[in-house]
């Protein structure tokens, strides 16, 4: 758990300030703003992950027996109840502290009840499993748009090009995560779950996560170009994506079953590594 808050601490941190650089002011937003978005933010990828548990129920029973709900850690009432829960904990902040930011946070939860109900089209999204994916990578983009809005929508202004070209960043390194969880080598696939390494080979799933990668890191250098340190960012994120291309290599070359982690692990210090550059250069820039 303690990876995801600071994975999404840092997510909310740099696209702050990243957002304040755009509009070429100094300084930090207010602590209670901040705090407040952070955790609503949060709170929003602790939704996605209590969806998920009651998307996944009937595949997790028979395929994966080893998660929570199977297990009987917790039972789906429980979750529902939580999440419930969580979103007014969250209507609540939106409200008392965050008023101009309420139409952005009602976005962002209609989206993802929505992705909670596949769209109300299941059979045909899990038919086609690029449609499913695009379709609920599609929330990152609008969690960044939230967390930009924290500056620019409290200081009554309106996002400049290098926000939304941040936002097309978000939606690239969204996918950079999902596929990295989900590329394994053959021994390490499992019954009835779903990988993209199963569903186009190993080898072609790994170039397609580097595409994806290498793609994130030119519209990072494009959002970063609009606010004057594209070179300095470019300098800061090549070692990455030597890191990246040595991890496809020994993920390759790798006899152990638990070489599959390697991606996924790269993929957290890829993301972390990228947001930590774009927010530490929006501060000194």
């Amino acid at each position: 758990m303690l990876q995801y808050g600071v994975m999404v601490f840092t997510f909310v941190f740099s696209f702050v300030a990243f957002s304040l650089a755009s509009q070429n002011k100094e300084g930090f937003i207010s602590p209670v703003l901040f705090g407040a978005g952070f955790f609503t933010v949060l709170m929003i990828f602790f939704l996605l992950r209590i969806f998920d548990e009651s998307k996944d129920a009937v595949e997790d029973k028979k395929y994966r027996p080893y998660r929570p709900v199977p297990r009987g850690l917790i039972t789906l009432k429980e979750l529902n109840i939580c999440a419930w829960f969580v979103i007014l904990i969250q209507f609540i902040i939106q409200l008392l502290v965050l008023p101009k930011m309420l139409f952005l946070y009602g976005l962002v939860l209609i989206y993802i009840l929505l992705m909670r109900k596949e769209f109300f089209i299941p059979t045909y999204l899990r038919r086609h499993p690029l449609v499913y994916l695009f379709s609920h990578m599609l929330a990152m983009p609008l969690i960044a748009y939230y967390i930009t809005a924290l500056e620019w929508i409290n200081s009554n202004q309106s996002p400049t090009i290098a926000i939304y070209i941040l936002l097309v960043v978000s939606f690239l390194n969204g996918l950079v995560i999902e596929f990295g969880r989900k590329i394994r080598r053959p021994e390490a696939e499992e019954t009835g779950v779903e990988t993209y390494s199963a569903m186009w080979g190993t080898k072609r799933a790994s170039n397609i996560w580097l595409l994806t990668l290498f793609l994130t890191a030119i519209f990072t250098l494009a959002a970063c170009y609009f606010i004057g340190f594209a070179i300095q960012a470019a300098v800061l994120i090549t070692p990455l994506l030597f890191i990246c291309l040595w991890s496809v290599r020994r993920f390759y070359i790798s006899k152990r079953n638990s070489a599959q982690l390697s991606l996924e692990k790269v993929a957290g210090v890829w993301t972390l590594g990228l947001y930590l550059i774009i927010g530490i250069l929006s501060l000194i820039y």
